[in-house]
């Protein structure tokens, strides 16, 4: 036990918590691009709705 064992214990610990911060991110990252999907095909949901809404008869 000396120097050179606490040196590893850091390296690995700052590998942990650097994959840890990678897997957040692209866990935010996916959620993100899910959510604008979802958003996009409501808007196109909405816009075709609006343009085949209520009619009135133009006569």
């Amino acid at each position: 036990m000396g120097i050179e064992d606490d040196a590893i214990k850091v390296k690995t610990a700052s590998i942990y918590f650097t994959n840890v911060a990678l897997l957040l991110w692209h866990r935010r990252s996916t959620d993100e691009k899910s959510g604008i999907t979802e958003l996009t095909i409501a808007m196109v949901e909405v816009e075709s709705f609006v343009e085949l809404g209520p009619t009135k008869d133009k006569f």
